[in-house]
C-alpha cells in the first residue's frame, strides 16, 4: 500500500493498491491479508462480486443487519464513482453522519467499510466497474437499505438509472425509527 488515509467516518479507511508497471502493462494486487492486517482491520474474505454500471446510475444505499452483518473492501477497477458512506451505527461517534470520496482505476485506491456502515455509489463514467470483496455471504434476509436522496447527501449527475429495489427502500428517517422501536 503506498497511502493508508483514515476517513471522517469512524472506522472508514482509504488505502492505495500497489501497481507494477513494465513493458507487457501493469499488474496490480487487490488483496493482501498482510497489508490488511497491518492497517488494524479484521478480514477474512468470504464473497467476492463485480458490479457494473452505466454513467449516471446510482446504486445504494446498501448493508447487511445482524445476524449477517459484512465488511467490505470495494475498489473501482474500470472507470470512476463518487462513492457515498453513511453511519447507521447507533453507538458510534459519526451516527448519521455521510462522507463521499472518488474511487477510480487511476487512482487505485480502495476503501475498508465497516459493518453498519451503508454505502452507495453513482457512477462517473460508462462501463465502470466496482469489485466488492466481503468478510460474511450476502444474505437476502439481512439486506437493508436506506433511499438514496433520503439523507441530505446531494449527488453530483442527474439521475440515469436506479433499481426498483433501491427506489423502494426505506427513507433515513423511516430506518432510523424501526431501530428505536
Amino acid at each position: 500500500m503506498n497511502f493508508v488515509k483514515k476517513l471522517d467516518l469512524f472506522g472508514v479507511i482509504e488505502f492505495s493498491l500497489n501497481e507494477h508497471f513494465d513493458n507487457r502493462g501493469s499488474f496490480v494486487k487487490y488483496f493482501y491479508q498482510p497489508s490488511i492486517k497491518q492497517i488494524g482491520v479484521d478480514f477474512a474474505i468470504e464473497e467476492c462480486y463485480v458490479s457494473n454500471s452505466k454513467k449516471g446510475t446510482i446504486r445504494g444505499m446498501h448493508l447487511q443487519k445482524n445476524p449477517n452483518d459484512i465488511q467490505k473492501i470495494i475498489t473501482c477497477t474500470n472507470g470512476s464513482v463518487l462513492d457515498v458512506l453513511l453511519d447507521l451505527r447507533p453507538h458510534s461517534p459519526t451516527y448519521l453522519k455521510y462522507i463521499s470520496i472518488e474511487l477510480n482505476k487511476k487512482k487505485r485506491n480502495s476503501l475498508y467499510i465497516p459493518t453498519g456502515v451503508a454505502h452507495g455509489f453513482q457512477s462517473l463514467e460508462e462501463n465502470t466497474d466496482m469489485l466488492y470483496l466481503t468478510d460474511g455471504i450476502q444474505s437476502k434476509e439481512c439486506e437493508v437499505g436506506i433511499k438514496w436522496d433520503s439523507f441530505g447527501f446531494n449527488w453530483p449527475h442527474a439521475l440515469k438509472q436506479i433499481s426498483e429495489r433501491d427506489k423502494n427502500l426505506p427513507t433515513l428517517k423511516e430506518y432510523t425509527q424501526t431501530l428505536n422501536k
